[in-house]
């Protein structure tokens, strides 16, 4: 198995090269490559690794030199080395890198709640993470989680810094960080992008489309990120360092301006969440209704998310969110009109066009193809249903319960990476007793 290739530095004149290449780089280049293990000063033996049937020279390792390139250099130079290895993609060799002091990048994250708390968890072990938050509990919370905490917001020494704070709080922060550590990369995780696109120094305006309605450290969890996309609103050196490192906890990196983020999110994120919330509001009058289905519910979740949040994104994104909502009322009133005034042809044809739409999201381009199944009420029917899976070696990205849907019982919505196995897992569990392939929603 390759785990990626390793980096050298020849000893006479200090010619940084690719392993398998002839082609130098110069120590800004090599300085800047994206990978999880930086560069750490080799000053003991030469040791053969090999990679796919290849030698390759490393040396063992008695001192570290840390991240920066001269001094790792000059370290080995000392030590009468002829080559440095340098950084090994990806975390498989994490026990022999560290057994042989190996240093792991630093990487510093501010605010430390639903998605800064993930963000620490899923870096963890590939990379050395420092966070911090203002609050002294969710501190406590985090180093129970075995995230190492600043108690002052210290992030001397970090290649990159995330910045996870409210977003009333973001543009003081990012001037903050960007001032205080000029040669971090500085990013951030806010929902809006043109806010904040004129903060100097290396700032990348970073959004991760991930989430639940739940907040804070006791929500966050290590693969929050995976198979979501993350967008980056920068571009050069710094925006492929996010991107690589974002990349390293499973999130699918998009590269766009700040104006194109802010318009997408307004209709894909922004204006549901208001719709949904207004929703809420017009047809819950007097408390819960015992007849609320999945439709409503499913369709609704959103509104449990908290309102002095979204009140301010609401506002810092506001014409565009103002935009989308016009479309949505236009769209609303389209369906009014043909229902008023019995137009049951067109408002088929209106409704299966949207049916297709919203199906081709589905694709496993755009986050995976559904399957549900409907389950027996008996005991181990979710691991009855989640065991077919694995015998037949069926990777499944992502699971969730549909309780008392109308006209019928529980079910479970599977997610798979792609239509070839959402195919397989519906033959195999069609095929075994028990709960049974709900046709209706599958198709």
């Amino acid at each position: 198995e390759t785990y990626g290739e390793y980096v050298l530095a020849e000893n006479d004149g200090v010619r940084p090269i690719c392993y398998g290449s002839t082609e130098l780089m110069d120590e800004e280049e090599f300085e800047e490559i994206s990978f999880p293990w930086t560069l750490a000063a080799l000053s003991c033996r030469t040791v053969v690794e090999t990679v796919d049937g290849e030698k390759s020279g490393m040396m063992e390792t008695e001192s570290a030199g840390g991240e920066d390139y001269a001094a790792a250099v000059a370290a080995a130079s000392r030590a009468g080395a002829s080559a440095a290895a340098a950084a090994v993609a990806g975390d498989k060799n994490a026990d022999y890198f560290n057994g042989h002091g190996m240093t792991k990048r630093k990487i510093g994250i501010i605010g430390l709640g639903l998605i800064g708390g993930s963000l620490a968890l899923a870096l963890n072990d590939a990379y050395d993470v420092i966070g911090y938050d203002k609050d002294e509990r969710t501190r406590e919370a985090a180093r129970k989680l075995n995230i190492d905490v600043s108690e002052r917001c210290e992030m001397g020494g970090a290649r990159i810094i995330f910045s996870c704070v409210p977003v009333f709080a973001m543009k003081t922060t990012l001037d903050m960080l960007t001032g205080k550590y000029p040669n971090a990369v500085v990013t951030d995780v806010a929902s809006v992008k043109s806010p904040f696109s004129a903060t100097g120094g290396r700032y990348v305006g970073g959004h991760p489309m991930a989430g639940t309605e739940k907040g804070g450290i006791a929500a966050a969890r290590p693969h929050l990120f995976e198979n979501a996309y993350w967008v980056i609103t920068g571009k050069g050196r710094d925006a492929e360092l996010v991107a690589d490192t974002v990349g390293v906890i499973g999130a699918k990196p998009v590269f766009m301006s700040a104006e194109e983020h802010d318009r997408s999110v307004a209709a894909f994120s922004h204006a549901p969440h208001a719709a949904a919330y207004a929703l809420v509001a017009s047809a819950v009058k007097d408390g819960a209704s015992p007849i609320a289905g999945s439709g409503f519910m499913d369709t609704t979740r959103i509104a449990k998310s908290d309102g002095g949040f979204w009140s301010e994104i609401f506002a810092l994104n506001r014409d565009n969110v103002l935009g989308a909502l016009a479309e949505f009322r236009a769209e609303l009133d389209a369906v009014s009109g043909m229902i008023e005034r019995g137009e049951t042809a067109k408002l088929k044809a209106y409704l299966d066009r949207a049916r297709i739409k919203r199906a081709a999201l589905d694709r496993s381009d755009l986050g995976g193809a559904e399957l549900y199944v409907d389950l027996v009420d008996r005991v181990g029917e979710f691991e009855r249903v989640t065991g077919v899976i694995a015998r037949e070696g069926i990777n499944l990205e992502n699971i969730a319960l549909v309780p008392a849907r109308e006209g019928a019982g529980g079910a479970l919505r599977l997610e798979f990476g792609s239509e070839a196995d959402r195919e397989r897992a519906a033959v195999a569990l069609g095929s075994d007793a028990g709960g049974e392939i709900d046709r209706r929603r599958n198709g």
